[in-house]
């Protein structure tokens, strides 16, 4: 590994940091811009909502049903599905980014510890070569991604999620996100407004 590892060689290497920071910084642009968008139209929709209803109609309860609804549609379902996706895409990224390393380095992956994913013994084996290791943005990207996986594969329901325990240690563990019961389906994982931006941040310094 000691004979593979030059300097001058790597910095050669059709591998640019901008090209990392473009494609992990596209994901967080496309989160602040929809819940800004969000926003903004949550409160269209709350202006429109008398106008929709008939004024015999206005003392039936009609108005609040229908406040009561965008509510829930603006300031619940659509940030959490876009938040949800954005976890999604953020990993990939960072699969993405760390596939290519290794790929273009030759990068041997170690295969300790069981049962921790691809990924991050990728980063592990990538951190060795580069001499260098970073607990804190390992365990950062061990979290996000059980999330993912609970995001992808049980729809954020810790009822359904094959690893519950794991992910409600992941959820612990990081800043802005719990295990709520919003909608009917029961407990599921939540993310506020704005969590994600700093673990992106911190993640798009890791591939760098």
């Amino acid at each position: 590994m000691a004979d593979k590892w030059n300097l001058q060689d790597f910095l050669d290497r059709p591998i640019y940091a901008p090209d990392f920071q473009v494609m992990i910084g596209d994901v967080v642009d496309f989160l602040d811009f929809s819940e800004s968008n969000i926003e903004s139209q949550f409160h269209l929709e709350l202006l429109a909502i008398p106008m929709k209803v008939a004024p015999q109609d206005r003392s039936t309860g009609l108005v609040e049903h229908l406040e009561d609804s965008t509510n829930f549609r603006f300031q619940v379902a659509l940030p959490l599905r876009l938040r949800y996706a954005v976890v999604i895409a953020l990993v990939t990224s960072i699969e993405w980014s760390i596939q290519l390393l290794v790929t273009q380095l030759d990068v041997k992956v170690p295969r300790e510890p069981k049962g921790e994913s691809r990924m991050i013994r990728e980063i592990r084996g990538l951190q060795a070569v580069a001499g260098m290791e970073d607990e804190e943005e390992i365990r950062i990207a061990k979290d996000l991604v059980q999330i993912r996986n609970c995001i992808a594969h049980s729809a954020g329901l810790v009822r359904y999620d094959k690893r519950a325990e794991d992910t409600r240690s992941s959820v612990d563990r990081l800043d802005g996100f719990s295990l709520e019961k919003m909608h009917f389906l029961g407990e599921h994982v939540y993310i506020e407004k704005g969590a994600l931006n700093p673990y992106a941040e911190k993640l798009e310094q890791l591939v760098v």
